[in-house]
Parts: C-alpha cells; sequence; structure tokens
C-alpha cells in the first residue's frame, strides 16, 4: 500500500524542523516541481533543498504547521439565509 499524503507531509514536518534536509530529499518527490522559487534558484530538488538550507540558516527556529480543516456543513432556511 502505498504511503499516505498525510504521512508524506507529516516527514516533512519533521525534516524541516530538525534541519533534516536528507529526510527533506526523502519526502520530496526527485521531479519536484517548486512553484515558487526564488530568484536564481536552481530547478529540481536541488535548489529547493538548497532554498530550506538557506531559510533555516536565516531563521532557524522556523517550523512547517499544517493546518487541517474538516468539512463545513451549512444548511439553510428557507429563504436561503445561512444558519
Amino acid at each position: 500500500m502505498a504511503e499516505s499524503n498525510r504521512s508524506i507531509v507529516e516527514r516533512f514536518e519533521k525534516a524541516f524542523a530538525a534541519n533534516d534536509i536528507a529526510g527533506i530529499q526523502d519526502a520530496c518527490h526527485p521531479d519536484l516541481v517548486d512553484h515558487n522559487p526564488l530568484p536564481d534558484q536552481k530547478p529540481g530538488l536541488s535548489g529547493f533543498k538548497e532554498t530550506v538550507a538557506f531559510y533555516k540558516s536565516v531563521f532557524p527556529d522556523s517550523q512547517v504547521e499544517t493546518i487541517r480543516r474538516s468539512p463545513t456543513v451549512r444548511s439553510s432556511s428557507r429563504d436561503g439565509r445561512s444558519q
């Protein structure tokens, strides 16, 4: 069975918090595409790892937190107003 997305994200969060670049590499796909790269950042996983290392050197206490939301159920009254 494939690893769940949630467990992959949790592994990434732990690796990021520990500044474990090898753990970040393990949690990321080898063909990673960073859609928000720094100027002059190398493409792919190698550039992403360098960026993470840079962030962690500048902000050593930084953490990654994933906000988990549960679905919201709303009902409407007859006149269309939410309750």
